[in-house]
């Protein structure tokens, strides 16, 4: 793990980043690389602290909406040692994950002290998958904690019996349908209740078709969550490799297989 503390970081404020922006953009204003959202307009591509704290004091799904539309470099991880993969999840941050997926549904009693160790939550998203909604999970707010098949829904293992595409959209959709009736039916808040529901999907080297595929299901899903009157794009999606698409003699084809997922 790279000791941050130990690195002699400039103290540039965002408006020196803004005029170094700027000369890159020959004079253009930074406005050119604001984006527009249908649900919170202009949208400016870095915020300070206070800013963050400003937005997210008026709105507090802000952020998470956000991050809901924007690709996060994901690692999944079935957890077994807490110590060994706390190793693990430490060199995927060091090469850029931005989002951890933690299955931790294999191993009972676990201590998220060790496996979270010198992992700061501040900075990025995670997921945990349990099979028990005890006492003993972490508490933040970039946490986000789901029981397995009880608000997760997920069709890797499904993309990996080989599924089609159409018959996928529909298991999630109406596996996520039933959840937010049952969610509705529990008294939640309709503005938040799609926060309390994601998603896996497995994708396949069919890389065209994949993202139709994702694109798609996002749609579908917004005008289910809309018809409801909860907030749109307030669910987590993930999409992850599914290993059926994968040779077991031809290994340098699989690294271009990896790519075209991944993308």
């Amino acid at each position: 793990m790279v000791n941050f503390q130990a690195i002699d970081f400039n103290d540039s404020g965002k408006e020196e980043w803004k005029k170094q922006v700027e000369k890159e953009l020959k004079g253009q204003s930074l406005e050119k690389l604001n984006w527009l959202d249908s649900s919170f307009g202009a949208i400016e591509p870095i915020y300070d602290y206070q800013e963050y704290l400003n937005e997210k004091a008026k709105n507090p799904t802000f952020f998470y909406s956000l991050a809901g539309k924007k690709r996060l470099n994901a690692y999944s991880l079935i957890i077994h040692d807490e110590k060994l993969d706390n190793q693990n999840i430490l060199t995927a941050l060091n090469l850029g994950a931005e989002f951890l997926l933690l299955d931790c549904t294999n191993k009972s009693n676990i201590n998220y002290d060790d496996l979270l160790n010198e992992v700061k939550p501040e900075f990025i998203e995670i997921v945990l998958l349990v099979s028990d909604l005890n006492n003993n999970l972490p508490q933040h707010e970039q946490i986000k904690i789901f029981k397995k098949d009880d608000g997760f829904i997920d069709s890797l293992i499904l993309k990996n019996q080989g599924i089609s595409i159409q018959d996928e959209i529909f298991y999630l959709l109406s596996k996520g349908y039933k959840k937010l009736n049952e969610l509705k039916n529990q008294g939640e808040d309709l503005q938040s209740i799609g926060s309390k529901i994601s998603f896996r999907l497995g994708v396949s080297a069919n890389y065209f078709l994949e993202i139709a595929k994702i694109r798609s299901f996002r749609k579908l899903w917004n005008a289910l969550l809309n018809k409801e009157g909860a907030a749109p794009d307030s669910s987590l999606i993930i999409s992850e490799s599914a290993v059926r698409y994968y040779s077991t003699t031809d290994l340098h084809n699989n690294i271009l297989r990896s790519t075209l997922m991944a993308m």
